[in-house]
């Protein structure tokens, strides 16, 4: 099921151009450490992953751009979730972090470590109270069940962790619908984020209005 897996870049709004014709990997762009650097690096910064943080990155497709992040990151535990088996299974994520250690000069694996989860509808399933940082990109919008995800996304973090959502929003009240025809979920509106958001009581700590195209939201676990 393809309830919020991120596949296509399309709806990304990170790259042009998405993967070249031939893929050492099923599901998402294949860039070069370059481009990795020159897109990730920022962001690495903007969550914070430093060695010891304990990271999840819900609604990562097959893993590509976790596996990407961490190739500018050490010591950093890695839980890459998704919903949809096709793209998240334990032989595509193994291709994409034998692809990025030989093209980064790193094992992967003994720089960072590395799991993978399989969520619900309703629930994440990652194990409770474990995270430093949990990150959505471009997936809150396709969520089917928006408050349930967040409510449960708050019992996995740790007490005064953080939550980044980045996503397109709505300008109107007239619908407006992810551009990616894998997925066609329409956008919320930037207060119906923060209301449902904020309901589980999250605190909004800062906001960045333009984020590679797409505004990204912090909040922190209050309480």
């Amino acid at each position: 099921m393809k309830a919020y897996t991120l596949a296509l870049c399309t709806c990304m709004g990170w790259f042009t151009a998405c993967s070249p014709k031939t893929k050492p990997y099923k599901c998402g762009a294949v860039l070069s450490q370059k481009q990795i650097k020159k897109s990730f690096a920022p962001l690495v910064k903007i969550l914070g992953l430093k060695p010891g943080t304990t990271f999840a990155d819900i609604g990562a497709s097959g893993g590509a751009y976790s596996v990407m992040i961490s190739t500018l990151t050490k010591g950093v535990t890695y839980y890459i979730q998704d919903i949809d088996t096709t793209c998240l299974n334990r032989q595509e994520l193994d291709k994409v972090l034998a692809y990025y250690s030989q093209q980064s000069g790193v094992s992967l694996p003994k720089q960072n470590t590395y799991h993978l989860t399989i969520g619900g509808l309703r629930q994440t399933n990652l194990p409770t109270q474990t995270f430093d940082v949990i990150y959505t990109n471009a997936t809150f919008h396709a969520f089917r069940y928006k408050k349930e995800m967040i409510a449960d996304i708050y019992q996995k973090l740790k007490p005064g962790g953080y939550l980044f959502i980045r996503d397109g929003l709505a300008t109107s009240d007239s619908p407006q619908n992810c551009p990616d025809k894998n997925c066609n979920a329409p956008f919320v509106q930037e207060k119906d984020l923060l209301t449902i958001v904020q309901s589980c009581r999250f605190r909004l700590i800062e906001k960045n209005k333009n984020f590679s195209g797409y505004p990204i939201f912090k909040f922190q676990k209050d309480g």
